[in-house]
């Protein structure tokens, strides 16, 4: 951070990136914040503040993005960022809202978190998923590998389970998942993490 580093919590609507917000310092019913509340110098009571910008004691700034009914991202555009958390970020309308994020990066050498939920008819699939699973699978002696001409290059991708997220019960999840075939494809994905569709044939990466 520092004077006037930017960080963005993007979401679907302004709503549910003021959540993200109070997960961060607040926390929930059921987790602890990660961060302390005494970093935070000003920030918006609500998403429905005039000022959706939280001000830390460091002076760095973190925005509150939204991205539903954009579909040419006009509100990921604008300020450089450090870093940027775009949750379910599966529901991005259209490529344009990607490019528009990864060009936030592009000044300050910036990181982009996708998480999400997997959708296998969202264009992350293609665009993202894909092209990282390729691009673990050259091996280590391949040009493109030496010399990191590959889509998937940008990329890291990480699978987080149901069965590794610390802030569900495990025993919550065996009891579900003790009701479910989990050879099925759409049980893979909602449980596993996994980017399949529902119907035909797939390969785990």
């Amino acid at each position: 951070g520092g004077r006037e580093r930017r960080f963005w919590l993007v979401a679907s609507t302004d709503a549910k990136a003021f959540r993200l917000l109070e997960k961060l310092f607040r926390g929930t019913g059921s987790a602890a914040p990660i961060l302390p509340a005494v970093l935070i110098e000003r920030c918006p009571d609500s998403h429905r503040a005039s000022n959706l910008q939280t001000h830390l004691v460091d002076g760095s700034l973190i925005d509150l993005r939204s991205f539903s009914h954009d579909p040419g991202a006009e509100r990921l555009k604008s300020d450089d960022i450090v870093a940027a958390v775009v949750d379910e970020a599966a529901h991005l309308p259209t490529p344009d809202s990607l490019t528009a994020l990864r060009g936030r990066c592009v000044d300050v050498g910036g990181r982009l978190w996708l998480a999400s939920t997997p959708r296998p008819s969202s264009f992350l699939k293609a665009d993202v998923v894909d092209k990282a699973l390729e691009w673990g699978r050259i091996p280590p002696e391949d040009e493109r590998k030496m010399s990191g001409r590959h889509e998937g290059a940008a990329w890291l991708f990480a699978t987080l389970a149901m069965f590794d997220n610390p802030w569900i019960p495990l025993a919550n999840i065996q009891r579900d998942t003790n009701t479910l075939d989990m050879s099925r494809p759409e049980n893979q994905r909602d449980y596993g993490g996994v980017w399949v569709a529902n119907e035909g044939l797939y390969w785990p990466g």
